[in-house]
């Protein structure tokens, strides 16, 4: 009689706890948007395919933004240089004398745009006392024949002093579509002539602007 009193007594009990379960679970389960306070949820707490509904469509690019300011000038960028002279100081470039129109020096560069210079240091082999002659100096391109050329005229002195040699420098900035070599050929007058110190510099430009008029 015992035994079954309290068998009875533990089925009426968990019978209460379920039924407690029950209605307990009945409260938080969420059936209906009301029983949701506004604003309490998160984005995290939506599923991936409820956060994706929300997205709305892209809107207009809004107004282009005003120009930042310029930048630092970058660093000049390298130029070539190509030099073509003596091995030594005051060495002849034909020594005993040069003839009329005798290539001095020659310099092969390649294709680009260029600022030249040709130097040489001229007088005739024979001093003749306030002799008057024409010294005419050719920078010429071997390619295409064409040339840049110096001339003026030179003066013998009174007496030999062993310095009367005249300094001629021809200037030529240019362009050349191709390789090719220069030449720098000089004469005084129609008589041989000393040429020491013949020499050409090349500079390569990246750009060369020339006013013609």
């Amino acid at each position: 009689m015992f035994r079954t009193r309290s068998t009875l007594l533990i089925a009426v009990a968990l019978l209460m706890i379920t039924a407690g379960t029950a209605t307990a679970a009945s409260k938080v389960l969420i059936t209906k948007s009301s029983q949701v306070k506004n604003g309490s949820l998160d984005a995290a707490d939506l599923s991936a395919k409820a956060r994706k509904a929300l997205q709305g469509n892209a809107g207009p690019a809004g107004p282009v933004g005003a120009p930042g300011a310029a930048g630092a000038a970058g660093a000049r960028g390298p130029s070539d240089v190509f030099v073509a002279r003596p091995a030594g100081v005051n060495t002849e470039a034909c020594p005993g004398g040069c003839a009329p129109g005798t290539i001095l020096r020659t310099l092969a560069v390649p294709a680009g745009s260029y600022l030249i210079s040709a130097t040489a240091e001229v007088a005739p082999t024979t001093f003749v006392a306030n002799a008057l002659r024409n010294v005419e100096c050719d920078l010429t391109r071997e390619d295409t024949g064409t040339f840049q050329r110096s001339v003026h005229l030179y003066r013998a002195g009174a007496v030999e002093t062993g310095s009367d040699q005249s300094t001629v420098q021809v200037t030529w900035a240019d362009t050349l579509p191709t390789p090719t070599t220069l030449q720098l050929k000089c004469s005084v007058g129609d008589v041989q002539y000393y040429a020491t110190n013949a020499r050409i510099t090349a500079l390569q430009v990246g750009a060369l602007t020339e006013t013609v008029k």
